[in-house]
């Protein structure tokens, strides 16, 4: 059987001497809002150029990141090299590597590095955007306006009028093979780009026919088979672009959650072929086998949901998938990426606090630069940077391999979360002990924390815990005895024991001339001969089990004015002590 042990090597690494938990957002995450230099703090989509800036769409101008500070870019009235709008939408790169933004306005910018500034092509004076899609490996722009679409063409910069209809809303377009299908406020129209023809499809369906009560979502691009999925607030459509028949489905059946209607499912992401997902603003998200090898699996933030079916809210704004595959859930209380080692997602925020996390942690798009370090952008609050570090690990990472085999749910591992971070955060960590039988006990400056191996539970034993309680202020070192006990060694106070059965403690009280008791001990040991050696501020203490007294050898004079950090027992007769002062070979026979 491997040991937790293991892992606890790979955490604590080369450190020695005290350890102090930072919080998890100070190492996973910075934060960069208007603080820092950020033109808003409603940040959108983001975008790598070729020189390695970080742009950033905010709602009062464009931010460029260099990895210190910002510089923004905003309109000007009397300026018509500068940014048509502040409020910039729609981020993107053409494939020559030139950076494109799309703001309220009439107009799509192209920034110009040699002059810092945009130069801006519209396609008429009253076609405002309402929606865009990049066709990035055709290199084209599919613009919407209200009542017209259009193409740009990247490479003669030239816009094309492809259709104009006072009576159509256009709600999303894409090109598929030399086909322009389009979403509209009267349902689908197929326009042949090379014979320029419109053609309008019924479906028999009145919610996509005339779906001027449906609120639709971007179509996702055709899957091997031929199908679109268009997410709405009445539930999922499949249209299949080949055949033209369409499907409308209203509800998943789920292993974990049985029956889960669609509606208010706003979204949809294909992590490959075979894998869809749909998930929503309210009830989380479903991942879907389309083998039909597996069932469909419902992931929420339910309580009672199991923690490898868990994500941190029910408010999922985005899927992404970064450059090696990893799967990214955005929501609004934070972010979730997928551990292949775990098997499930993991939960990153800034803020834990729930009240201040509504407003700090709404999530909306996220990027990959080529270092691969993550940002992600926030409605409220700016931007999140993680850092590509690698090797850094935290007592949420601890936790998380330590129960990765265990059946949780989402509620239990918030709590014990929340334990840990409540005892361990910025607090002096003494040690670490993990017992026989896998449990893992972690001594800090105040009390000492006991992670389960049964069932993953976690808790404090401290001076006002019962029944199992601590006779130290402060607790030092902790070790076991072979009968299964569990000595916790005071570095100010007395040694307290735990039952093997973990059921009770009791205080391990000295003789009188030892008394009052009171030690500050640094580390621990018992020998072959059941003898306790404590290596204290000042001197070395034995304490004798089998007669339950102690020995204090301050005055002696190869033991004596000096502490003990380790003890080795090579064999029967001979115990090597490693003291603050000098290193001993004790001949015992």
């Amino acid at each position: 059987m491997i040991r937790f042990g293991q892992f606890l090597l790979t955490f604590l690494g080369l450190v020695s001497g005290t350890i102090l938990f930072a919080q998890q957002s100070q190492h996973y995450l910075k934060r960069f809002s208007v603080e820092e230099g950020l033109a808003h703090t409603t940040a959108g989509r983001m975008c790598e150029d070729q020189y390695g800036f970080i742009w950033i769409c905010t709602e009062d101008g464009l931010s460029r990141f260099d990895g210190y500070g910002f510089k923004n870019y905003n309109h000007k009235q009397d300026d018509p090299n500068s940014l048509p709008a502040n409020w910039c939408g729609e981020l993107f790169r053409d494939k020559d590597g030139n950076l494109w933004v799309i703001t309220s306005s009439n107009k799509i910018s192209m920034y110009n590095p040699a002059s810092d500034n945009f130069i801006s092509y519209s396609p008429g004076a009253s076609q405002y955007y309402r929606n865009v899609r990049h066709e990035k490996e055709k290199n084209k722009l599919i613009y919407c306006s209200e009542k017209s679409v259009f193409i740009f063409h990247f490479d003669s910069r030239q816009f094309e009028l492809i259709y104009t209809d006072t009576l159509l809303t256009y709600l999303d377009a894409q090109i598929i093979d030399n086909t322009l299908l389009m979403l509209t406020s009267k349902g689908f129209h197929e326009y042949d780009l090379s014979k320029k023809k419109l053609t309008r499809i019924i479906t028999g369906l009145k919610e996509i026919d005339s779906p001027l009560s449906t609120n639709f979502y971007p179509m996702l691009k055709p899957d091997s088979r031929g199908d679109i999925y268009i997410p709405s607030l009445k539930g999922i459509f499949r249209y299949n672009h080949k055949t033209r028949a369409v499907e409308y489905i209203k509800y998943i059946d789920t292993e974990n959650g049985g029956r889960v209607e669609l509606s208010s499912y706003t979204g949809a992401f294909f992590e490959n072929d075979d894998i869809l997902w749909i998930f929503s603003a309210s009830k989380g998200a479903i991942r879907v086998d389309m083998t039909g090898k597996k069932r469909p699996v419902l992931y929420s933030d339910s309580p009672d949901t199991p923690i490898k079916y868990a994500i941190n809210s029910n408010e999922v704004q985005n899927f992404y998938k970064d450059s090696k595959g990893k799967m990214i859930i955005l929501t609004y209380r934070g972010i979730n990426i997928n551990d292949e080692n775990l098997g499930r997602f993991r939960f990153y925020a800034f803020n834990d606090d729930e009240k201040k996390s509504k407003t700090t942690e709404k999530y909306s798009f996220f990027l990959e630069d080529r270092n691969q370090n993550y940002y992600f952008s926030t409605s409220l609050d700016g931007i999140r940077i993680m850092e590509n570090k690698k090797g850094f690990h935290d007592i949420v990472w601890l936790y998380d391999n330590f129960i990765r085999d265990m059946n949780i749910t989402k509620g239990e591992y918030d709590k014990n979360i929340r334990i840990l971070k409540e005892n361990l955060t910025e607090i002096a960590i003494r040690d670490f002990l993990e017992d026989k039988t896998g449990n893992l006990w972690i001594c800090t400056d105040f009390g000492v924390v006991f992670i389960s191996k049964k069932d993953g539970s976690v808790g404090l034993i401290s001076e006002s815990t019962s029944p199992v309680k601590l006779f130290a202020e402060q607790p030092g070192d902790i070790i076991q005895h072979q009968d299964g006990s569990i000595w916790v060694l005071p570095f100010n106070g007395k040694v307290t024991k735990i039952n093997a059965d973990l059921a009770a403690s009791q205080v391990i009280e000295m003789n009188p001339e030892m008394q009052p008791g009171i030690f500050h001990t640094y580390s621990g040991y018992f020998d072959k001969k059941n003898i306790l050696w404590l290596g204290s501020t000042d001197q070395i203490v034995t304490y004798d089990l089998s007669s339950a007294r102690a020995k204090s050898y301050r005055s002696n004079e190869i033991l004596g004015n000096q502490a003990a950090r380790f003890w080795l027992e090579p064999d029967d007769n001979t115990l090597l002590i490693g003291g603050t002062v000098r290193f001993i070979k004790l001949d015992r026979k």
